[in-house]
């Protein structure tokens, strides 16, 4: 135990003799620290940026039923359904199970409020297999909504927690973040609750929705097809297959601007790989410079004695101080900056994962080009003094 104490009592009076050395290592440490730290976290904030952004595209292809593409425009159709006041059996699209490519499918239907303030659409979803309502939620979540619940656009009932339809109030549980669509002016709720509302129409004296089940009616079909290459093929086969409906593919530019996003993600991943590289390209060299200069050190603790596996752990202890230092040194400038950008939007597990990989691929990338400097060094010198 004291031969271990004067060997770390040795490794430190070696790195005070030369601060120099030492700052210069420790700086190349930090660095690498912070840039795997940041870059991860840079990383992972763009991936969920990425995720996020794409998902709120909304579906690949829309299925209206044929009756409701003679009261809908192109030019005011949105991805994320744009309301129609039709509704068909959901039955009359089993082919779509057939459909080779289509990972997907959602389905919502339509009803509207003509008495209330702003004529408010209604739309029904299944909250199980929505990915299109579910990504604009700014609170609150669509698969825990509460019975007799609703989700509000952004503009409907500003500041208020609560929605008239049909002679009736139904809480608000979530609200859309600003879309720039119909959808800010729309109220989704599960299909249960738009059964209620179907009830509720009836008290009103309203009967144009008697008979209509939201469990087993539509008025579009939202579908997501992994392979965007296979757009055109699977929207002409819902046409040509399946009757008295029209599938509608999303906009080129759509699928251009989920390709975008993927490509910008692997940008910035690949230029973090690289710089990381760069550093630690540049800690190799340095490594090996600085060892070269320690031979004569190295020679005058072989002839008083030491063993090789001494020499050996004296200099590996050495760079764990030093890279230990660094990698803790980088990875707090690195918190540092990311606490200065609030956009970048992580958990604190997800911080802390980060910051442990962060210290442990940096030293253990140090001590393994300390480890392998110190071996070519001793393979250039007298065998009989250098041989470590």
């Amino acid at each position: 135990m004291k031969h271990g104490l004067r060997l770390r009592r040795i490794a430190v009076k070696s790195l005070r003799a030369h601060p120099l050395r030492a700052l210069i290592l420790l700086l190349l440490a930090a660095a690498q620290a912070a840039c795997i730290f940041t870059g991860t976290a840079f990383s992972r904030a763009a991936r969920q940026e990425a995720e996020l952004a794409q998902a709120r595209l909304g579906a690949d292809i829309l299925v209206y039923p044929s009756a409701a593409m003679s009261r809908l425009s192109a030019g005011s159709l949105v991805m994320q359904g744009t309301p129609v006041d039709v509704r068909k059996p959901r039955s009359s699209l089993k082919g779509l199970i057939e459909c080779e490519g289509v990972s997907a499918v959602s389905y919502q239907i339509y009803m509207r409020d003509a008495a209330s303030e702003q004529a408010t659409w209604i739309a029904g979803f299944e909250p199980q297999t929505d990915f299109a309502v579910s990504p604009w939620l700014s609170g609150g979540s669509a698969d825990v909504l509460r019975p007799g619940s609703v989700i509000a656009g952004c503009d409907v009932c500003e500041g208020r927690s609560e929605v008239s339809l049909f002679g009736k109030s139904w809480p608000i549980d979530a609200r859309l973040t600003r879309t720039d669509s119909a959808l800010d002016s729309m109220v989704f709720t599960d299909t249960q609750t738009f059964n209620s509302l179907i009830s509720a129409a009836a008290e009103a004296g309203i009967s144009a929705y008697a008979g209509v089940d939201a469990e087993k009616d539509y008025s579009v079909a939202l579908l997501r097809v992994d392979d965007k290459s296979a757009l055109d093929s699977v929207t002409n086969w819902i046409n040509k297959y399946i009757r008295k409906v029209k599938a509608v593919r999303s906009d080129e530019s759509l699928s251009g601007a989920a390709q975008s996003m993927q490509e910008s993600l692997r940008l910035t991943q690949a230029a973090t790989a690289a710089i990381w590289t760069m550093l630690l390209t540049a800690l190799v060299i340095a490594e090996n410079a600085m060892t070269k200069e320690r031979r004569r050190e190295m020679q005058v603790w072989r002839l008083i004695g030491a063993s090789r596996a001494l020499v050996r752990r004296e200099m590996l202890l050495e760079a764990l101080l030093v890279y230990g230092a660094g990698a803790i040194v980088g990875t707090a400038l690195g918190a540092c900056v990311l606490c200065a950008l609030p956009s970048t939007d992580l958990s604190l597990s997800a911080l802390a994962s980060g910051a442990l990989a962060s210290v442990c691929v940096s030293v253990t990338a140090g001590c393994a080009a300390a480890f392998f400097a110190v071996r070519r060094a001793a393979k250039t010198e007298n065998a009989l003094l250098l041989n470590i």
